[in-house]
């Protein structure tokens, strides 16, 4: 209801009017309802799910796939099987070993994560896996990061009110971990 009372910022009037009631709301959230920095990604608080849903209609979608569609289009395509757990990792090497060679090949199936990770294949693979997630993490982080000016102004005005908030509610915290919180909600 508060969205379409604002018709949902679809003017610069009402969209201006809109970020005043979110900074005063997140403000006001921040300083009643947020105990650590961890609520604020996993409390789900109220005007952060307002933001989002405003974050998600009309023009700001298109904003926000210009962005980062093509990043997540070139990932897709990379077709790539990321899996972090050993035990996985390990029961996937013993499948492809048997359905090439057609036999067992004798090793247990059943087994621990620290017993997955002595095998040398399953390091590989792992090693393997967390290198590509560190390659794709540096993208979308280095495209994100130069392509600010491309970030709606309401999402940006948003990380700003929620950072000042989160520092004043919290002076002792480290600033990267304000900062983590600020990029989990941005993204």
């Amino acid at each position: 209801m508060i969205l379409s009372l604002y018709n949902y910022g679809s003017n610069l009037r009402e969209e201006f009017l809109l970020l005043k009631l979110f900074r005063c709301a997140l403000e006001e959230e921040v300083k009643h309802k947020v105990d650590s920095l961890n609520d604020v990604s996993t409390g789900n608080p109220l005007v952060i799910k307002l933001i989002i849903q405003l974050s998600r209609q009309g023009h700001r979608v298109g904003q926000l796939r210009e962005l980062l569609g093509p990043i997540v289009e070139r990932i897709l395509k990379e077709n790539i099987f990321i899996n972090l757990n050993p035990v996985e990792i390990y029961k996937l090497w013993i499948n492809q070993l048997e359905s090439s060679s057609g036999e067992p090949c004798g090793l247990s199936y059943d087994i621990s994560s620290e017993e997955a990770l002595k095998q040398p294949e399953v390091q590989r693979r792992l090693k393997g896996t967390i290198e590509f997630l560190k390659v794709v993490t540096a993208c979308f982080l280095d495209h994100i990061t130069s392509s600010v000016r491309n970030i709606p102004y309401g999402m940006l005005y948003v990380a700003k009110v929620l950072a000042r908030a989160l520092r004043k509610k919290f002076p002792l915290v480290a600033e990267k971990d304000i900062l983590k919180v600020i990029g989990i909600t941005i993204f």
